[in-house]
């Protein structure tokens, strides 16, 4: 079964510097000495880094209510580009939000970089498992 462990910043509008890369795939492959591969991608707009399948919900972070119409939210915040402006008012509870801060079940995020491990050799990560 192919499988993938997706990592992306906290704050979407991180850049990753050229220089960064290799010592973060040394990282990474220091994490999972038994991954297929490691990879960087990068972009110059805030992308969906998202693991390709298997989300079920959407969920508002304040009142855990399903935020309905959530794709219609990410057509409005997409430029044609990429993700200019996250800001959204959920409707559920009227909160002033990110897309970013939204709870997503199969977690994903946005960001202008994505650390990819394929084949990690583990079925497992909790975010802070200490990387050597």
């Amino acid at each position: 079964m192919d499988s993938s462990l997706r990592f992306h910043a906290v704050d979407p509008t991180a850049a990753l510097a050229g220089d960064a890369v290799a010592p973060i795939i040394d990282r990474l492959r220091l994490a999972f000495p038994d991954a297929g591969d490691a990879t960087v991608q990068r972009w110059e707009t805030i992308e969906l880094v998202d693991n390709g399948a298997n989300l079920d919900r959407v969920v508002c972070a304040t009142c855990s209510d399903d935020v309905d119409g959530w794709g219609e939210l990410m057509d409005a915040a997409w430029d044609g580009e990429g993700f200019a402006d996250l800001s959204i008012v959920t409707a559920c509870c009227g909160t002033a939000t990110t897309l970013d801060q939204l709870v997503y079940e199969w977690p994903l995020g946005f960001g202008r970089f994505s650390l990819d491990v394929h084949e990690p050799g583990t079925t497992w990560f909790t975010p802070h498992r200490p990387v050597p």
